[in-house]
């Protein structure tokens, strides 16, 4: 009986000591639940973060990649599919600009605003699978009739390749209505268009004058030239509504020996005479046809630039033509109506003017701006011009704005912009 009493009492202090564990394990196990609790959140939003990112990373792969010309058919199915879905018969509605405006007006393409946030969202995810089903149902129809001719190529016939096409479309469509619905996204959109625009022009004059530096170079035994030809130091060609135009400048137009749709001139009021007349000149040597190439020395490896007269065209025909300077297709406005536009050059390495460039009173107005020490062979260059070099009508428009500049010297203010909204 001892004996059983004695194992008693062992195992009550073996459940004890058991207890005193448990109660040592309890607060570890509590915390190493909250723990695991908050893994798994952490799980769930990374989940939902990768899921996002990979539906950004598609979209902005099916963005920037356009397939509409790897899949032509295709192409001009689902175009007129989406529009008709908007109730819009695109074969009759004109061209594109007219489509984004109807469908502007009446507000039919669902889910405009939000549409570049989640593309897969509920009213667009809808409204592009109804694109998609319609397509491969209407194409399923045709390939199982007898004697009917299916409308896609057999890579075209894919849910997935149609899906991709749509949202491609949709996403673009999309973003035009946004621009064209929004006042002043369309403002800024515009801007930058009639910018670009502008300096596109500005830069085919650029390379066209900088075809004729070695040649300039050699006729007037200077060099460097092509640091001072920055398609941001050019004048602006505009485009204009001729009911804009005043009947001073529709004179200067007529002067200068152009009609309707010749384009204006407006040049900046920062350059100097001389700079102009260096300008003018690279323009006669380009328009003559005589400038250089590149020729390899005479036992020499490499190649240097040597001064040579361009090849001529083909010989003439024989007949007779009248002759006519095509390259004078813009007349130059008055130089009251220069801009302001300053010399700020965009290039990733800024070109600065020389000195020489600018025109003495402006830089005076303008006491902040940098410029460089050099070309001093700029200075009345206007006097050393050779005569084959400037045209009557380059004279004559130099005469007019060495006037003008003349008799602005003292001026702080500058020039007024010019007197239309040219594109």
């Amino acid at each position: 009986m001892q004996l059983v009493f004695e194992e008693l009492q062992r195992m009550n202090l073996r459940v004890s000591g058991l207890e005193e564990v448990n109660q040592t394990l309890l607060p570890s196990q509590q915390q190493l639940t909250e723990r695991v609790g908050g893994t798994e959140e952490a799980v769930i939003r990374i989940e939902a973060l990768l899921a996002v990112s990979h539906e950004n990373t598609t979209n902005k792969t099916g963005s920037s990649k356009n397939i509409s010309n790897q899949h032509p058919h295709l192409k001009n199915v689902v175009h007129p599919m989406l529009f008709n879905l908007c109730g819009i018969d695109k074969a009759t509605a004109g061209d594109q600009a007219e489509l984004i405006e109807m469908l502007c007006s009446q507000g039919e393409l669902p889910g405009t605003e939000a549409f570049m946030v989640a593309i897969n969202g509920k009213v667009n995810g809808l409204f592009i699978n109804e694109i998609v089903n319609r397509i491969y149902e209407n194409e399923t129809s045709l390939r199982n009739t007898p004697g009917s001719k299916p409308e896609l190529d057999d890579a075209d016939y894919k849910k997935s390749v149609i899906m991709s096409m749509a949202k491609s479309y949709f996403r673009n469509i999309a973003d035009q209505v946004g621009k064209q619905s929004n006042q002043r996204k369309q403002e800024r959109h515009l801007k930058k268009q009639i910018a670009t625009r502008r300096r596109a022009r500005r830069a085919a004059v650029a390379g066209r004058r900088r075809d004729a530096v070695a040649q300039f170079e050699a006729d007037y035994q200077v060099q460097g030239v092509a640091a001072m030809v920055d398609t941001d130091f050019i004048s602006d060609v505009l485009s204009y509504k001729e009911s804009d135009l005043s009947d001073a400048s529709r004179d200067r137009r007529k002067e200068q020996n152009l009609g309707k749709g010749a384009k204006m001139t407006v040049r900046l009021e920062w350059r100097s005479l001389d700079y102009v007349v260096f300008l003018r000149v690279l323009d006669s040597i380009q328009k003559r046809g005589n400038v250089s190439v590149a020729v390899p020395a005479a036992g020499s490896a490499d190649a240097t630039t040597a001064t040579t007269t361009a090849v001529t065209g083909p010989p003439s025909k024989r007949r007779k033509v009248g002759k006519k300077d095509v390259h004078k297709n813009n007349f130059d406005t008055h130089p009251s109506k220069m801009s302001t536009r300053t010399p700020d050059s965009q290039k990733a390495i800024p070109t600065i003017p020389f000195r020489g460039m600018m025109n003495t009173a402006w830089l005076s107005a303008n006491p902040s701006t940098t410029v460089l020490d050099g070309m001093t062979w700029l200075e009345d260059f206007h006097k050393r011009a050779k005569e084959g070099d400037l045209t009557p009508e380059d004279r004559e428009y130099l005469e007019e704005l060495a006037t003008w500049i003349a008799e602005h010297a003292d001026d702080e203010g500058g020039s007024a912009e010019a007197e239309v909204s040219g594109v």
